[in-house]
C-alpha cells in the first residue's frame, strides 16, 4: 500500500480489498453471499486498474 500510497486511483480499491483480506483472515468478519460478491467486484475493479 505503502508504495502505490500517491496513486488514489489504485490506492483506494486496493486499501479496501486489503482490509477485508485481513479483517477475514484474523476473523473480525464473517462472510457471506453478499459479502463475498462485493468483494469480487473489488477484486476486478483492482484488476482493471493495474497496467
Amino acid at each position: 500500500l505503502a508504495q502505490v500510497r500517491e496513486q488514489t486511483q489504485l490506492y483506494d480499491p486496493l486499501r479496501r480489498v486489503v482490509n477485508v483480506f485481513e479483517d477475514v483472515w484474523y476473523g473480525y468478519s464473517a462472510v457471506d453471499e453478499a459479502f463475498y460478491q462485493q468483494y469480487c467486484q473489488n477484486i476486478d475493479q483492482l484488476q482493471r486498474l493495474m497496467p
